[in-house]
């Protein structure tokens, strides 16, 4: 408890189902020390491409949560799943979680299959 000055997390929320994320968050508030700092990246949800909008109702179906795909191998069997977040639906979620917003900025990340898609890194602090 209240140990570690910071924690870093690259895609973590993303792989994790829906129920989970706040899980997450919750140890990692738990795990910090007072003030704590956590850094994340996560992709960002994109609504501006109708071909990743129809993509994203298409694996709704199965996984269940708008913005969560399927991602899968050349011969079509799922690796894993990830979820790509609205911006205020990942401010939400630390907010929720007892973290304070310190900076927030957009970038570029390359996804599995080398394709660039945009992101958003977040750093918050421990309340």
């Amino acid at each position: 408890n209240s140990t570690f000055p910071g924690a870093i997390m690259q895609g973590i929320l993303s792989a994790l189902h829906k129920n989970d994320r706040n899980t997450a968050l919750c140890e990692i508030h738990r795990i910090l020390a007072p003030l704590g700092y956590i850094h994340i990246a996560e992709f960002e949800f994109i609504s501006n491409d109708p071909l990743i909008q129809k993509r994203y109702r298409k694996d709704k179906l199965v996984t269940k949560e708008l913005g969560t795909l399927s991602i899968k191998n050349d011969v079509g069997q799922e690796l894993y799943r990830t979820h790509n977040f609205k911006e205020n639906e990942l401010v939400n979620l630390l907010v929720r979680n007892k973290f304070n917003i310190i900076s927030l900025s957009k970038c570029t990340f390359l996804s599995y299959h080398g394709n660039r898609k945009p992101g958003i890194l977040i750093i918050a602090q421990k309340i």
